[in-house]
């Protein structure tokens, strides 16, 4: 008994598509993901007011601190437009305020904000900037009871941003492959039918 298969080929075509969606789709849920476990870094909102928070703690990578040790703030602050501008620069721990410095800045005016506290909890601390209501900026970072907590999370903070890194690497690499797929692919030769 003879039996004939239709064997029909799958474009090259298709299949570069396909694999190269695959390997995006896989490269931007892995990039979703790591952004994800990695929350908790600097934050800002646009108002008339400028501001950056240089944090210095145990790992401002990780965003981590132990307890007890003194964490350390310097906040500049510039009033970029003419209307005076006015706020607070707030220190907090679950829902407990530690520290609150006013600010009060004319027109095109600048200041420097020295914050210092010792972490006596652990948990979730947040450096906060607000002015009229707003949140200008923010920093936010994990105190931990322990040294050794500290350099585990300083250790997954490296990993995630070994993936994160590699993540980008592959997405690229599939662009760079596609294109060249692409480009093979339109210099092959058409097929001619005779009648």
């Amino acid at each position: 008994m003879n039996r004939s298969f239709d064997h029909r080929a799958v474009s090259p075509l298709i299949i570069a598509i396909l694999l190269t969606v695959v390997i995006v789709a896989g490269t931007l849920l892995g990039l979703i993901f790591l952004t994800g476990l990695s929350s908790g870094f600097r934050t800002s909102a646009g108002t008339g007011l400028s501001s950056t928070i240089t944090p210095h703690i145990y790992s401002t990578d990780a965003s981590v601190d132990v307890q007890n040790h003194v964490a350390n703030f310097s906040v500049i602050l510039t009033n970029t437009v003419s209307t005076p501008q006015v706020g607070d620069v707030e220190l907090t721990s679950g829902g407990r305020i530690y520290q609150t410095a006013p600010f009060a800045l004319g027109a095109s005016q600048a200041s420097l904000i020295k914050v210092s506290q010792k972490l006596n909890v652990t948990g979730i601390w947040t450096l906060k900037i607000t002015s009229n209501g707003l949140t200008v900026n923010s920093y936010t970072f994990n105190v931990v009871p322990t040294t050794d907590e500290a350099d585990y999370a300083v250790t997954q903070w490296q990993s995630q941003n070994f993936y994160r890194n590699l993540l980008v690497i592959c997405f690229f690499f599939s662009i760079v492959a596609f294109a060249i797929s692409m480009g093979a692919l339109a210099r092959q030769p058409k097929a001619i039918r005779l009648p």
